[in-house]
């Protein structure tokens, strides 16, 4: 897509609206592998709409790139109770495989932190497959730390993958 560093990169992230279903099926599409995400869902059909009960446009934050939707992340509580109101979830980070290298999931999560921050929470938390070591190192830049490896959690083709859960604690910062 670029042959630009990630520092002269100008990556715009913002919340996703409804006009941004089309863009963002093609990402979520494209972007995850066996390594990466569940087989399971990227069969199923999602020809229509990305957005859905479970996917609504206001938990989702886009990022573009020379006007192209280039990136997703969806932020949402890690549970429904009030005790646990200062911890939220990155559930799913999806980045175009075109626009990859050059600093879009690190600014998201940027943004995405700045978002807890505001919020008034104190964790981060994600959970991620032990395979996809490209996320894990990423995640580690970004201040994560690994909280808990739960073994053998998925079935993916012939094998079983652990899921790691991470979190950036914002009160360390």
């Amino acid at each position: 897509m670029t042959s630009e560093s990630p520092a002269t990169v100008t990556v715009t992230v913002r919340r996703a609206t409804i006009e941004d279903d089309a863009g963002l099926r093609e990402i979520d599409r494209t972007a995850w592998t066996p390594e990466s995400g569940f087989p399971s869902l990227a069969a199923r059909e999602r020809d229509r709409f990305f957005f859905d009960e479970a996917h609504q446009p206001d938990s989702f934050w886009v990022a573009q790139y020379a006007d192209r939707l280039v990136g997703f992340a969806q932020l949402v509580p890690v549970t429904p109770i009030a005790e646990a109101a200062h911890v939220l979830l990155l559930q799913g980070l999806a980045v175009s495989p075109t626009a990859r290298g050059i600093g879009v999931a690190g600014r998201m999560i940027d943004h995405l932190l700045a978002e807890v921050r505001r919020r008034g929470g104190r964790k981060l938390m994600l959970y991620v497959f032990a395979t996809n070591t490209a996320a894990i190192r990423l995640y580690e830049r970004c201040g994560f730390v690994i909280e808990a490896r739960l073994r053998d959690q998925f079935r993916i083709g012939d094998g079983y993958v652990d899921s790691i859960t991470m979190a950036r604690h914002l009160a360390d910062d």
